[in-house]
């Protein structure tokens, strides 16, 4: 038995019409899941108590990905506390306020791990051995958008924790070091920037 040429393509016609289908009925709309990148530079003032060491001032750079109104990055800071240089590594997050696509409010948490560094000045005769510390800073900022750039106004407040152990500079000659402390200490400041950056 002979099968006409017409029931045959018609039959190949049928079956590309329902492959076709099927492949559209699995694809995913990536749109909606579409990551976009952003970098971030800020800096400013760290404002505290005269006691505390008065104002003194920072610069921070982050990396991250943006999904509609959440932000996730990583970054880093150079804070300056009077007789301190202090290097925070940092996990951040941010959530947009607002719904416009060019400028609005957002709020920001960072923390994470800092390198620790003295700054030899009037303690001649004091040692000091760092053993790092922690940072944590919450913010709410202001971000202008423009094609490829953004402004940014960023205030919040910045607690960094650091430990370290005090000794008096000494030889083994003159016997068995007379003291040694183990020290935690608490910084707070209030933290002005301003910034750019590209989105």
């Amino acid at each position: 038995m002979t099968i006409p040429r017409s029931v045959i393509c018609l039959a190949l016609v049928i079956l590309a019409t329902t492959a076709r289908a099927q492949g559209d009925s699995v694809r995913i709309d990536t749109s909606r899941f579409a990551l976009t990148y952003f970098n971030q530079f800020t800096a400013g003032g760290l404002l505290g108590k005269r006691e505390n060491g008065g104002h003194t001032v920072s610069a921070s750079m982050i990396h991250g990905v943006r999904w509609k109104w959440l932000s996730m990055a990583a970054g880093l800071s150079l804070d300056s506390y009077h007789e301190w240089n202090i290097v925070p590594v940092y996990g951040s997050i941010g959530l947009d306020l607002g719904r416009s696509p060019n400028s609005g409010f957002f709020v920001q948490f960072s923390a994470g791990p800092s390198i620790v560094r003295h700054i030899d000045r009037e303690f001649a005769f004091v040692v000091f051995k760092e053993e790092g510390g922690r940072m944590t800073y919450p913010s709410l900022g202001y971000r202008i958008r423009s094609e490829k750039w953004s402004m940014y106004v960023i205030a919040g407040y910045k607690f960094q924790r650091i430990r370290y152990t005090e000794s008096p500079e000494w030889s083994p000659e003159w016997g068995p070091v007379p003291y040694k402390f183990n020290v935690v200490r608490d910084m707070e400041r209030i933290c002005i920037q301003l910034g750019f950056g590209l989105h």
